[in-house]
């Protein structure tokens, strides 16, 4: 996911894939070049990787109980990329040739 962010935190990206690997794949903010996505620009980022790869049936904030979303790619890993910003083409391209 390339976009503003993506707060790992959030029950649709906590727990493993089907094969026991993590959701998260790997995290980075090519923004301040930095392996994290904690300077994020906004919560855009977070809602379209749980579009895109919300696990099914992640936990809720209430006890004994399942949130039931699933995102269109569930058992899918996440890499989570906040884009530089303004995105140019120069830093996509450095982008694309980083990871």
């Amino acid at each position: 996911m390339v976009d503003s962010g993506v707060e790992l935190g959030n029950p649709d990206f906590i727990g493993t894939v089907s094969n026991g690997n993590s959701k998260v794949y790997q995290v980075f903010d090519f923004q301040n070049m930095v392996a994290n996505n904690n300077s994020r620009q906004g919560g855009h980022g977070t809602c379209c990787a749980g579009i895109a790869t919300a696990l099914a049936n992640n936990p809720s904030g209430v006890m004994g109980q399942n949130e039931g979303v699933a995102g269109s790619a569930a058992n899918c890993r996440l890499m989570a990329i906040e884009r530089p910003f303004p995105g140019s083409e120069v830093g996509y391209s450095d982008m694309g040739r980083r990871i």
